[in-house]
């Protein structure tokens, strides 16, 4: 007669009976980038008014965001709006929270409030990220018509006996040497 096998499970094992199971807390959420670096003032004031920015419906333009925290008011509409930009860039690592900006320019910044939201986010950022290679992929093609030369890991050299561009046209002075 063939015996019956019983499988053994882990939580009936001497070592584990003795063991209850117990809820494990949820971890603080932390950014890991974070390197310590102080906030300038202006940035403590930026992100006051960005805690105030979640979801897109409630995103802010640059320049508002400079103006609701009371920001270089004697700087004009663009440059303040160039400030708010700078200081995100610089402090993007150290940002509690996801912020992102939209790709409708009288949405702004916002900070991310939902997986649609970061994926549109991303989304933009893939395609001018593609644009931006297609543009390298046809400028290289272009310089190594005229002779540049590239060798390698963003290197080019000028060929021996320099390059000559000539543009389409009948005239004398549309050809350039360099």
């Amino acid at each position: 007669m063939e015996q019956a096998r019983t499988q053994t499970r882990i939580e009936d094992l001497p070592l584990f009976a003795a063991a209850k199971p117990r809820p494990v807390p949820a971890p603080e959420p932390t950014n890991p980038r974070r390197t310590g670096v102080e906030w300038t003032e202006a940035m403590e004031k930026i992100w006051a008014v960005l805690q105030t920015c979640v979801g897109a419906e409630n995103g802010k333009t640059a320049s508002r965001i400079a103006e609701a925290a009371g920001l270089w008011p004697e700087k004009s509409w663009t440059d303040r709006g160039r400030a708010v930009r700078k200081q995100l860039e610089v402090f993007l690592d150290e940002l509690p929270l996801p912020v992102v900006a939209s790709p409708n320019r009288e949405i702004g910044f916002f900070v991310v409030s939902c997986a649609a939201e970061m994926e549109m986010f991303e989304q933009l950022m893939h395609s001018r990220n593609l644009g931006n290679f297609r543009k390298i992929a046809a400028t290289r093609r272009l310089a190594k018509l005229v002779g540049l030369v590239h060798v390698g890991k963003r290197k080019w050299a000028d060929p021996v006996g320099g390059v000559r561009l000539e543009v389409q046209g009948k005239r004398e002075q549309d050809h350039v040497e360099l």
